[in-house]
């Protein structure tokens, strides 16, 4: 029964000793940095963030103004749609005869003028 319990004790520091051999072996490598190393890399990251600070307020300033052009365009745009659904019938009509007299080559289908030219007559203004 001795040899049987030393044998097994064997066995088992050779098991015990092949797994911490794989172990160590095969543990991940830890990489030494060296502190110049990492003030440079904070460094480079502070640069970085402060050229994309620069780059977030040139944005937000884009923005801004383009804000206030869709402001002022909608404004002019309100401005001409009031006009044109308050003005008077005489004034539509004053229009759409003005209209009609400046692009006379493109509604009179006696004149081909235009047609021929591929181009429209608008030579009376």
């Amino acid at each position: 029964m001795d040899k049987k319990f030393l044998f097994i004790i064997f066995l088992a520091i050779l098991f015990i000793g092949g797994l911490y051999y794989w172990g160590v072996k095969h543990s991940p490598k830890i990489n030494t940095v060296s502190n110049e190393d990492i003030e440079r890399k904070i460094e480079l990251l502070e640069k970085k963030i402060d050229s994309l600070s620069l780059v977030r307020d040139s944005i937000r300033s884009v923005i801004d103004t383009t804000k206030v052009k869709i402001i002022e365009i909608h404004e002019e745009y309100n401005k001409v749609r009031t006009n044109i659904i308050y003005q008077p019938v005489d004034s539509d009509y004053s229009q759409f005869t003005k209209y009609c007299a400046d692009h006379e080559g493109l509604l009179n289908p006696n004149n081909t003028s235009a047609a021929e030219n591929n181009e429209p007559d608008i030579q009376r203004k």
